[in-house]
C-alpha cells in the first residue's frame, strides 16, 4: 500500500485542475442539445426504388416529386416503379426488388400476417374517393348477382373495400360474385365500358371519367368506410429504417415539397397529375380539385383509425385491430422538426 501525503499547497493544485477540467467538458445538456441528429445529414443512399402499388392521383406527392426535380435537391436519383396492385408490389418489397413500397394498408397487413417485419412510417394520403361502378346492364347491386366484380389483386384495398360493399347489400364474395384480377383502374375501365366486367372498384379520375360516360355508380366508398381512411402510405422492412434513416429524411423532405407545390400552385400539381397518368386535362383538373387537401403535412395518420380497422375486420384481412407498435414506425412523424428543413 503506497500513502500518498497531501500537503495543503497539493490540495490546491489538485482542485484548481478540477475546476480547469469543468471548465473545459461542456454540461451534459448542452452536449445533448448541439449533438447532430440521427435523422439529419448526408443520405446513406443515393439511389432508391420505390413501389408504386398502382397509377393514383393519391400519389400525386410522389408525382410531383418526380417530375419537379425535388429528390434530387435532396441528393437521391428516385425511381418508381409502378405494379398492377398490392399483390405485386409486396411480393416486390418482401423479395427485395423495391426499396420502399407506396401502397395500401391491406397491402402492408398481408405482409405482416405473413411475417415480413415491416413497418409503416408516412402517411401520404387520406382520401375515401374510390366508387363503385357498374357496366351499362347494371344500375343497383342486386344486378351483380352471379356476376363478375374488377379489383385490382386479391387482398388489396379494392378488394376489401368492395367485400365490404356487397356485404352490406347482401351479396357474398365466391358465392354471389366472382372477383377478377385487373389489375388497376386502365384495364377495368376498358373492361366494363365492353361490358366483360359486371362492376368493379375505381379509384378517383376513373370514377370521374365514369360520371362523364354515363356510367352506373352504385355507391361510394364514404358509404362504407366514412370519410377518414389511410389511402396510401410508405413502409419498408424494419432494417432499411435502421439502416438509412438520412436517406429516409431526404426523401420526405421532397414529399414535403410536393405538398406545398400541390396546395400553392394548381397548375404545376395538375399538369404533372395529367402527364404521369395520361389522364385528359378535365379529368386531371377534376381529380386534383377533388383530391388537394387530402394530403398530411408531415405524415401524420388520421388520429381515429376505428372505422378503418373495422372495415379491415369485416374484410378477414386481420382477426382483430393491430396495436401501432405491430405496424407503424412513428420516428419521423414525431421529430418531424428535426429533420423536415436541411
Amino acid at each position: 500500500m503506497i500513502t500518498v501525503k497531501l500537503t495543503r499547497s497539493r490540495l490546491c493544485r489538485f482542485a484548481a485542475a478540477l475546476v480547469v477540467c469543468a471548465l473545459l467538458l461542456p454540461a451534459r445538456g448542452a452536449m445533448s442539445a448541439t449533438a447532430p441528429s440521427p435523422l439529419n445529414g448526408e443520405p446513406e443512399l443515393k439511389n432508391l426504388k420505390i413501389g408504386i402499388s398502382v397509377p393514383d392521383v393519391a400519389y400525386l406527392s410522389l408525382y410531383v416529386a418526380q417530375t419537379q426535380n425535388l429528390w434530387a435537391k435532396e441528393g437521391l436519383t428516385v425511381q418508381l416503379i409502378t405494379f398492377s396492385g398490392d399483390a405485386s408490389s409486396t411480393q416486390a418489397l418482401a423479395g427485395g426488388s423495391i426499396d420502399i413500397n407506396a401502397a395500401s394498408m391491406p397491402g402492408l397487413l398481408n405482409l405482416l400476417q405473413a411475417g415480413q417485419p415491416v413497418k409503416a412510417i408516412y402517411d401520404l394520403a387520406d382520401e375515401a374517393f374510390f366508387s363503385f361502378v357498374g357496366n351499362a346492364k347494371v344500375h343497383k347491386w342486386s344486378d351483380l348477382k352471379g356476376g363478375t366484380f374488377g379489383v385490382t389483386s386479391y387482398g388489396s384495398m379494392t378488394a376489401v373495400l368492395a367485400t365490404v360493399a356487397l356485404d352490406q347489400h347482401g351479396l357474398a364474395v365466391n358465392k354471389d360474385v366472382q372477383f377478377v384480377q385487373t389489375g388497376g383502374s386502365p384495364n377495368a375501365y376498358a373492361a366494363i365500358q365492353s361490358g366483360q366486367l359486371s362492376a368493379s372498384t375505381f379509384s378517383l379520375p376513373y370514377a370521374l371519367m365514369a360520371k362523364r360516360d354515363g356510367l352506373p355508380v352504385l355507391g361510394t366508398q364514404i358509404q362504407v368506410t366514412g370519410p377518414a381512411w389511410p389511402s396510401e402510405v410508405l413502409y419498408a422492412k424494419e432494417d432499411f429504417f435502421r439502416k438509412n434513416p438520412k436517406t429516409v429524411s431526404a426523401l420526405l423532405r421532397g414529399i414535403i415539397a410536393a405538398n406545398k407545390i400541390i396546395a400553392s400552385q394548381p397548375a404545376v400539381a395538375t399538369k404533372s397529375l395529367q402527364d404521369t397518368m395520361k389522364l385528359d386535362p378535365d379529368i386531371a383538373a377534376g381529380a386534383y380539385k377533388a383530391a388537394r387537401g387530402t394530403f398530411p403535412s408531415h405524415g401524420q395518420f388520421p388520429p381515429d383509425l376505428s372505422s378503418f380497422w373495422k372495415v379491415m375486420v369485416l374484410a378477414k384481412t386481420v382477426p382483430a385491430p393491430l396495436p401501432p407498435s405491430k405496424w407503424y414506425d412513428p420516428t419521423w412523424v414525431d421529430a418531424y422538426k428535426t429533420w423536415s428543413a436541411r
